[in-house]
């Protein structure tokens, strides 16, 4: 329940964390592919020019990724949710990908965006392997207490799992 030292750091800083796990993904030299995944909300906003700045510094090329989270949308497995649902969420996940690549190319950096229907975490880490990403940069609502619990968060768990180093921004004090 109380997680780890560095998920409270991460939850409770005021700045920017850097988070890396020992493992043969994780390059100091520089970053080529960065994934700024997104749900929309201002709490992932707030990692974008993060993102970008550091996709800027090292000519690297942006990724711009929402994943539409089945698992709040459909309460058991064999549920189908109403299309009309579905495409709304593909749809305001387009536009949110389209603010990151506006960001990226206003920078005139590459970039690459992509809406998929899945579970966050588990599919955002799925393709930070498969297109080689050097570095996710990702926002946090910074949540405590029983809503980090009920809620869990994403940011938390690509932090636990990634091989890459991931680039954490606490919404709070943006």
């Amino acid at each position: 329940v109380s997680g780890s030292v560095c998920e409270r750091v991460v939850r409770q800083a005021d700045v920017p964390v850097l988070t890396t796990r020992a493992t043969e993904a994780s390059d100091p030299h520089g970053y080529d592919e960065i994934l700024v995944p997104t749900d929309g909300s201002e709490a992932a906003a707030a990692a974008i020019d993060h993102g970008v700045a550091i996709a800027t510094a090292f000519d690297a090329r942006v990724h711009a990724v929402n994943v539409v989270d089945i698992n709040t949308i459909s309460a058991r497995a064999e549920y189908t949710p109403p299309t009309r649902l579905l495409e709304d969420l593909t749809e305001a996940g387009e536009a949110a990908t389209e603010r990151i690549a506006e960001r990226a190319r206003e920078a005139d950096m590459d970039v690459v965006t992509e809406v998929t229907e899945g579970f966050p975490a588990r599919d955002l880490l799925d393709y930070a392997e498969d297109t080689d990403v050097d570095l996710i940069t990702m926002g946090t609502a910074g949540r405590t207490g029983l809503n980090r619990y009920l809620l869990g968060s994403t940011t938390e768990r690509i932090i636990r799992h990634a091989e890459m180093p991931v680039l954490a921004v606490n919404a709070r004090e943006h």
